[in-house]
């Protein structure tokens, strides 16, 4: 992660806020938040993101100051809710960069078409003052799944001729490139633009982990 107690005095780790897991199941007992974020706050921030899997530091630059932190979608439904704690943690986040005077950029890894869809379920995405939202369009891992991709390598030990029409038909290339496409955005934004990223798609643990 490359930060440690006191190496920054923007950031905190806390180890009681998930101790037992008590906030959020799926995330490890000792979290990275903005040292400036009311504490207190946090679990509204967890009832309004999916799984409670707020927003947390995952990577920081020691060089640029730079963050990547990973979250769920929020659940903003059909209504459009918002969360003034969720907008106040992102604020904060964008204020823990010392290159003040950015926004904190959103890497939603969905498609957008799927991102709206989500609103029907009560999922949604963020539509903040202090943040810039960009699409991209990985698809989850139920779509992976119906690729074929094991179809194709099965087939290739004794389908030599067939393997690269195997390959195309699998659809898989598209998917890669997607995946490049949204890693390479990133590193750009972090290191070149020494900018902050929040990442995540609906639960924050299929296509944010690609």
């Amino acid at each position: 992660m490359g930060i440690q107690q006191n190496s920054d005095p923007h950031w905190t780790i806390n180890a009681e806020i998930n101790k037992n897991y008590a906030l959020c199941d799926t995330y490890p007992d000792i979290l990275v938040l903005p040292s400036s974020f009311d504490i207190s706050r946090l679990q509204r921030v967890a009832d309004f993101r999916s799984r409670n899997r707020i927003p947390v530091l995952s990577w920081y630059s020691r060089e640029t100051y730079a963050t990547i932190t990973r979250s769920s979608q929020p659940l903003t439904g059909l209504a459009n809710r918002t969360c003034e704690d969720d907008i106040e943690l992102l604020r904060k986040i964008a204020d823990a960069n010392v290159n003040q005077g950015f926004k904190l950029v959103i890497l939603d890894a969905r498609p957008k078409v799927n991102a709206m869809a989500n609103m029907a379920n009560g999922g949604g995405y963020e539509d903040y003052p202090n943040c810039e939202l960009e699409f991209h369009n990985i698809q989850n891992i139920h779509v992976m799944r119906e690729r074929k991709l094991h179809a194709a390598v099965r087939n290739a030990a004794h389908e030599d001729k067939t393997w690269l029409s195997d390959l195309e038909n699998s659809n898989w290339l598209f998917h890669i490139r997607a995946v490049l496409t949204a890693a390479i955005r990133l590193v750009s934004l972090v290191h070149n633009e020494k900018r902050s990223v929040l990442v995540h798609c609906s639960d924050g643990w299929d296509r944010t982990a690609q």
